[in-house]
């Protein structure tokens, strides 16, 4: 789906209604998430999503709307999304990433567990297959686009997850381009 701006979100901040409001958009027309969202909000933002149109045309109304369907889609995690009320769009390296931790549906007894033995698989395997069957058609070489939504992260300095975009992250891990940067929407939380 393209729902991309460009490089120039790199250090961009938005508030968390902008960020729930894309991570909601982004899962419209999803064949793994569209049915969470089945039956609310407007048919315009399912039209638009299914037209690929960005997020961009978006009016921020409907940014308010978007935001209130995912907390209804997703729930459980929004607690860890409005920590913060603000977000900086970084670019960050496979160590980085690395360093981050998996919503508890990934690991093992429901807990969290270090993102990158989701990577390696060793937790829940099951879990874990979805997302790759999706990706077992995508070459190992194949480049990791520039230009790509950015995920979503939630938490608190170490106790950081990894609340949406796993996809785009096992494809960014499997890239061979050492200079290839992931986008993430990381929360700004005051210090203090």
């Amino acid at each position: 789906m393209l729902l991309v701006e460009g490089p120039q979100m790199v250090g961009e901040t938005v508030s968390v209604i902008v960020v729930k409001a894309r991570w909601a958009y982004g899962e419209l027309a999803s064949k793994r998430f569209a049915r969470v969202y089945a039956g609310k909000g407007p048919r315009h933002l399912y039209q638009m999503a299914e037209e690929e149109r960005p997020f961009s045309e978006v009016s921020e109304a409907d940014h308010v709307v978007l935001a209130s369907m995912l907390n209804g889609a997703r729930f459980p995690l929004m607690p860890l999304v409005e920590l913060a009320q603000r977000y900086r769009c970084y670019s960050l390296t496979r160590g980085q990433l690395a360093q981050l931790w998996t919503i508890p549906y990934f690991g093992p007894l429901s807990q969290a567990t270090p993102y990158i033995d989701f990577y390696l698989n060793t937790y829940n395997v099951e879990n874990v297959r979805v997302l790759l069957d999706e990706l077992k058609d995508v070459p190992l070489d194949s480049p990791f686009p520039a230009e790509h939504e950015p995920v979503i992260i939630g938490g608190v300095g170490a106790n950081q997850l990894l609340l949406e975009g796993y996809r785009r992250s096992i494809f960014f891990m499997r890239s061979t381009d050492p200079a290839a940067r992931l986008r993430a929407w990381c929360p700004l939380v005051p210090i203090g």
